[in-house]
C-alpha cells in the first residue's frame, strides 16, 4: 500500500490486506472460505481452501471432512476416501464420536450415490450406532433417512423412514420429519 493515499482510503485498504493475510494462515477461516466457495458453486477454489487448511493444521479434522465431503459430491472416490480416512483418524484420536459418525454418514451417502449398497449400509449402520451412543438425535434421523435408500425391500425402507420421522417429530425436528415425508 502507498502511504500517499488519503487516510480514509489507506486505513481500510491496510485492514483488508491484513485480513487477507490472516486468512491464508488460519485453517478455520480457510474452511469457512471453502464453504463460501461451495455456496458460490466454485468447487475448485473450495478444494484449494480445504486442502490448504488441512496442510496448515494436520490435526484439524473438519478440514479433512469438508474436503472429503466435497470430493464425494464430485464423485472423486480416491480424494474422498483419503480425506475421510484422515478425518476419521483425527476424530478418533480426539475422542470426537460425533465427528466419527459424520465421516461414516458422508461415506455412506457416497456409497449410495455409487450404487454400493452393502458398503453404504455398513457405514450408515455405524453412523446410527454412534449417534445412538452419543444421543445425537439429528445424526440418528439423518442416518435412518439415508438407510432407507439401501434395502431392496420396500417394507424395510419404509420402516427406516417411519422410524426417522417418528424420532424427528418426537424431538421437535419438524424440518427433518418433513424431509422424511418428501423423500
Amino acid at each position: 500500500c502507498s502511504s500517499d493515499l488519503a487516510p480514509e482510503v489507506y486505513e481500510p485498504a491496510r485492514v483488508c490486506l491484513q485480513a487477507r493475510e490472516r486468512l491464508k494462515t488460519d485453517p478455520r477461516r480457510l474452511v469457512d472460505l471453502g464453504r463460501a466457495y461451495i455456496k458460490n458453486d466454485e468447487a475448485q477454489k473450495a478444494v484449494a481452501a480445504f486442502t490448504q487448511a488441512a496442510a496448515l493444521d494436520e490435526t484439524y479434522a473438519a478440514a479433512s471432512l469438508s474436503l472429503g465431503t466435497l470430493h464425494a459430491r464430485t464423485k472423486n472416490l480416491a480424494g474422498a476416501t483419503a480425506a475421510f480416512e484422515r478425518a476419521e483418524k483425527l476424530y478418533a484420536r480426539n475422542g470426537n464420536r460425533e465427528g466419527e459418525a459424520e465421516v461414516h454418514y458422508q461415506r455412506g451417502r457416497l456409497f449410495i450415490e455409487l450404487g454400493r449398497k452393502a458398503e453404504a449400509e455398513q457405514e450408515l449402520t455405524q453412523t446410527l450406532a454412534i449417534a445412538r451412543s452419543t444421543e445425537n438425535v439429528y445424526q440418528q434421523v439423518q442416518a435412518l433417512l439415508q438407510l432407507a435408500y439401501v434395502p431392496d425391500d420396500l417394507e424395510r425402507a419404509k420402516a427406516s423412514v417411519n422410524e426417522a420421522i417418528d424420532l424427528a417429530q418426537s424431538n421437535g425436528m419438524q424440518n427433518l420429519a418433513a424431509r422424511g415425508l418428501i423423500d
